[in-house]
């Protein structure tokens, strides 16, 4: 792989390169160059080098969000409480993870429960 070409300038908190655009807006500059060679994209733009000021088209990609997280948990680039929360393998009751929904793990019991309590059938 070529070397990262790393954005000098203007990181947000997460350590991503942003800069003002014609109408004000903060972008990140990543997505800005992939912009420029490809087209504007509803895909998040993924880094394959892990580098987050790194603006090297080749180290570019576009992925949906479920894409990105699978990638950065293959890479072990998560941390703190996510990288944890990934290792989970039961809720915070001690039920086993057994149902996704929005990307988020859930047990079939505390779902049921929590339903049951919001249509009023129980307490």
């Amino acid at each position: 792989m070529s070397e990262c070409i790393e954005w000098a300038t203007g990181t947000n908190t997460s350590g991503y390169c942003q800069m003002r655009v014609g109408d004000g807006r903060l972008m990140l500059v990543h997505r800005l160059v992939w912009m420029q060679d490809n087209g504007h994209t509803d895909l998040e733009i993924c880094h394959t080098c892990d580098n987050r000021r790194c603006i090297n088209i080749d180290h570019l990609y576009a992925g949906t969000h479920a894409q990105n997280m699978r990638d950065m948990t293959k890479r072990n680039r998560l941390g703190g409480v996510t990288l944890a929360n990934t290792k989970k393998k039961a809720c915070p009751q001690g039920h086993e993870y057994d149902r996704v929904y929005g990307g988020k793990r859930y047990c079939s019991t505390c779902m049921k429960r929590r339903d049951a309590v919001r249509k009023g059938y129980a307490a």
